[in-house]
């Protein structure tokens, strides 16, 4: 007999009724495979992560559906029983954040869609539980597939600052270990059009299926009404990365693409910014469609700036970002470890930890290909920007107390120079 518990999303519509506090320990439906484990993309860059709790995605329920399976729970237009259209919208854990991706809907064009959320608690203290509804909204942007992608900061979940580590985050996320994590409140709404006119139709998100009203294709015949709010429930699983090496000395590398496209992290607000020396990129759509290249600096051996590799980043068919980080052939430096950030302007901390992609633990490569950096969406007001970071380490690199001085002075092609910044 198999058991699960875990974190609850209530989802709410328009009107809310109460409902009896759902049960964490019960049968599982037999679609529900609670063995089945997903590595989450932080885990897999960040040995730092080794044996920590995070809330696993493949670990979906319904609880008032007798915690039957489901990752994409169902929108629709119409009415709930004879719907115009139905889709879907697929929750995933994605770096920071908790997201939820609105699929289209056949022969609409989606307009608009918002997700309204706010927290329950921990389902272990149940004393602790705040009533619905919800009341934070989060606005979803539309992606180049159709899409429409909302994102709630993990941060903003756990009441925590927008800069607190990874492992405090999925502390909050998963406070109960590997078992239930918190539960949340969720209201799905959006508009669509048909092609061809100006009027909005509004959706929502399904009712709940009564306990048994599916037939063997999986399809809901019986919905329950007495219910405007469903849930989802998962457990939290223990990241499987490796742990971590003793730290070797290394020196930090920037990649800078050429003057005109690469600007002074210095510049920036952000926190740890003012004493960062490196570069960012704020390429579009089609220049990374076109492939966009440049060198690694470091600052070592007396230079200002000294050139060792080069990088290239490109869109994957997925319209995904992919990098690549290359050494010099000939030069005896290694990739140790990796750290890109693909954002969204302005740059809130430029600090490794808190970039979009971190990979450490390389041992000492020569070339190194990141795939599948989720693209950000930026809206009107801002645009993306990229930072291409690595950890160089250097079998010949002088003692510790006659590692050269960086004055600020900009480069000029790797060579020491006191004007310009490098030139290609």
């Amino acid at each position: 007999m198999k058991f699960t518990s875990g974190l609850a999303l209530v989802v709410a519509s328009s009107r809310l009724a109460l409902a009896t506090e759902p049960i964490f320990e019960t049968v599982v439906s037999k679609e529900v495979d609670l063995l089945k484990r997903t590595e989450y993309d932080v885990c897999q860059s960040n040995c730092s992560l080794h044996g920590v709790p995070f809330p696993d995605k493949n670990t979906l329920q319904l609880p008032l559906e007798n915690y039957y399976s489901e990752r994409c729970p169902e929108i629709f237009i119409g009415k709930y029983d004879h719907p115009k259209e139905t889709s879907t919208v697929c929750l995933d854990f994605t770096g920071r954040y908790l997201t939820f991706t609105f699929n289209p809907f056949p022969g609409y064009t989606t307009k608009s869609a918002k997700v309204t959320w706010g927290l329950k608690g921990n389902p272990l203290y149940p004393a602790g539980y705040k009533p619905p509804p919800p009341t934070n909204t989060t606005q979803c942007t539309p992606e180049q597939d159709g899409t429409f992608l909302c994102k709630i900061p993990f941060n903003e979940i756990v009441h925590a600052s927008s800069y607190a580590d990874i492992k405090h985050l999925l502390d909050g996320l998963c406070p109960n270990d590997d078992r239930e994590g918190l539960i949340l409140y969720l209201q799905f709404s959006g508009t669509v059009i048909v092609p061809g006119s100006h009027k909005p139709i509004h959706f929502q998100q399904q009712f709940p299926c009564k306990p048994g009203g599916r037939d063997h294709h999986r399809k809901c015949t019986s919905y329950d009404c007495d219910y405007n709010y469903f849930e989802i429930t998962y457990r939290c699983s223990k990241c499987q990365v490796s742990p971590c090496k003793p730290p070797c000395d290394t020196t930090t590398a920037y990649g800078f693409q050429n003057p005109q496209n690469s600007h002074d992290l210095d510049t920036e607000k952000g926190t740890d910014c003012k004493n960062n020396w490196g570069w960012y990129e704020t390429p579009s759509i089609h220049d990374l469609k076109n492939d966009i290249q440049g060198h690694l600096y470091i600052q070592e051996k007396g230079k200002y700036y000294e050139k060792i590799g080069s990088w290239a980043a490109s869109l994957n068919s997925h319209k995904k970002l992919d990098v690549k980080l290359k050494i010099s052939p000939g030069l005896k430096y290694t990739i140790e470890e990796v750290n890109i950030d693909f954002s969204c302007l302005p740059i809130t901390n430029c600090k490794a930890d808190y970039f979009t992609y971190n990979k450490d633990g390389l041992e000492g490569l020569q070339e190194y290909d990141a795939h599948g950096i989720y693209y950000p969406s930026c809206g009107r007001h801002s645009r993306a920007y990229l930072i291409i970071s690595a950890e160089i380490g250097d079998p010949e690199k002088p003692k510790e107390g006659n590692k050269p001085h960086y004055d600020g002075k900009p480069p000029h092609d790797g060579e020491a120079s006191h004007h310009g910044r490098p030139s290609r």
